[in-house]
């Protein structure tokens, strides 16, 4: 078995064009299942080590912060796409590098009221740029967000292949 190329913050950072704040708020806060995997099995050491599978997961949550989503509705995506209780971005964001034919993710907001206070639920479909139109038309939504995770993946994959072919 091969080794895993390891990726240390600063490479995540240039990567993934994540400020060094926010990528030590991500590991620290554990919101979103992200960690430094390489360096959690290393002996003791300071230096944050990720894994590819790390790496996709921090672009995927930066991406949906970029868009202006915020913590409580980056983790109901994340568990919605990843069908899991614990928010866990590295096994979203394989998923979604699974899924063929998609382009963007269409983020649904819809309003529901509980003891007298408007809330939103995220409701999250996968689409292609051809089916955008009638995906919205579908869905009776208050607001819709599109966000174009196929490519911000697919470009990402291409750089660390770059840079696998490099070491």
């Amino acid at each position: 078995m091969a080794n895993p190329i390891a990726y240390p913050s600063a490479m995540v950072v240039e990567l993934v064009g994540i400020t060094p704040i926010y990528l030590n708020a991500l590991v620290h806060r554990r919101l979103y299942g992200i960690k430094a995997s390489l360096s959690d099995r290393l002996p003791e050491g300071k230096a944050r080590i990720f894994d590819e599978g790390d790496v996709l997961g921090i672009a995927l949550v930066w991406a949906l912060f970029q868009s202006g989503l915020r913590t409580q509705q980056i983790r109901a995506i994340l568990n919605q796409i990843g069908n899991t209780r614990e928010a866990d971005a590295k096994h979203t964001a394989r998923i979604l590098s699974e899924w063929r034919n998609t382009d963007c993710l269409l983020v649904i907001r819809k309003p529901y009221k509980t003891s007298g206070k408007q809330r939103w639920k995220e409701i999250v479909d996968k689409a292609d740029q051809h089916e955008l139109g009638g995906l919205m038309e579908v869905h009776k939504f208050t607001s819709a967000l599109v966000i174009p995770m196929g490519e911000t993946l697919d470009d990402l994959k291409k750089r660390i292949a770059a840079l696998s072919k490099e070491k």
